[in-house]
C-alpha cells in the first residue's frame, strides 16, 4: 500500500512539471495541474497520516518474534528447556503477551502527532 502512494506521489509530481513546461497552461492545462495537485496533496497526507510501512514493519517484526518463541519451545532450547512442560508453556505465553503489549505500544506511539522538540544552538 506504501509502495502504491509512492509511486503515486511519484508519478504525479514529474506530471505536473512535465505539464508545466509542456503548456503555457492555457485552460486544459490548468486543469490538469489543479488535478495532479490536488493528487500530491491528498497521497502526501494520506502516507503521512496511515504510516503504511512503520506499521508493516512493526508488525512484521513482532510476527518474526513471536515466530522465534515458538520454534524455540517446539525445539525445546533455551528458554524453554525446563523440566516441565506446564513452567515452559507458561514462559511462552508470557513472552508473547509481552510483544503483543509491545506492538500495542508501538503502534499509539504512530498514532500519536509528531513532537519535533528542536535543541536551541
Amino acid at each position: 500500500m506504501h509502495n502504491f502512494f509512492q509511486w503515486g506521489l511519484f508519478s504525479a509530481s514529474v506530471a505536473i512539471s512535465v505539464t508545466t513546461a509542456i503548456y503555457d497552461p492555457p485552460q486544459p492545462g490548468k486543469g490538469i495541474l489543479i488535478g495532479l495537485g490536488a493528487f500530491v496533496s491528498f497521497t502526501t497526507a494520506i502516507t503521512g497520516y496511515f504510516k503504511f510501512r512503520e506499521r508493516a514493519f512493526n508488525l512484521q517484526q513482532t510476527a518474526d518474534a513471536i515466530e522465534q518463541h515458538v520454534t524455540a519451545y517446539d525445539l525445546a532450547i533455551a528458554p524453554y528447556n525446563q523440566a516441565g512442560e506446564t513452567t515452559n508453556l507458561e514462559r511462552l505465553a508470557e513472552s508473547v503477551e509481552s510483544l503483543r503489549v509491545e506492538q500495542r505500544k508501538r503502534e499509539q506511539q504512530l498514532e500519536q502527532p509528531h513532537q519535533g522538540q528542536q535543541e536551541v544552538i
